[in-house]
């Protein structure tokens, strides 16, 4: 295809690479038909077998949490050795690219971020947490 785009399967378009982490990349994939953006985080679980526990992990704290201050988790995939998870393209991009090195943000931007932020682990809390002692001794502060 064209412009460096390629086919993932029928229907959506790899469009680019947004970024790379410790364990694999992120890519942009657009649906042929509706436009629907989603990215797609890959992990080559062979190339990372350390990754293994937290890729389980995150993606069980992303099936956890539903808020719109959070990243919607769509489902994931696994082929081989290569997993997949399908998440919420956020147009805007990382929080920290948005901060200058020395200088910050200004005020305004900073509040209307740390209001967003507060608002996700706030609905994060409705989640069910159990509310007495685990093998581990006490949660939560109950005895």
């Amino acid at each position: 295809m064209a412009g460096g785009v390629t086919e993932f399967v029928q229907g959506w378009n790899v469009a680019q690479t947004l970024g790379e982490g410790a364990f694999g990349e992120v890519k942009l994939l657009i649906n042929q038909e509706t436009g629907e953006a989603v990215a797609m985080k890959i992990v080559d679980l062979a190339k990372h077998p350390d990754a293994i526990d937290a890729v389980r992990k995150e993606m069980c704290l992303h099936r956890m949490l539903k808020n719109p201050h959070i990243i919607k988790f769509y489902g994931s995939r696994r082929e081989n050795s290569t997993q997949y998870m399908f998440l919420e393209y956020a147009a805007g991009g990382e929080l920290f690219d948005r901060i200058e090195p020395d200088i910050g943000m200004p005020p305004h931007q900073a509040q209307t971020y740390f209001r967003e932020l507060i608002a996700g682990v706030l609905g994060s809390l409705d989640m069910k947490i159990p509310s007495g002692p685990t093998e581990n001794g006490p949660r939560h502060g109950h005895p």
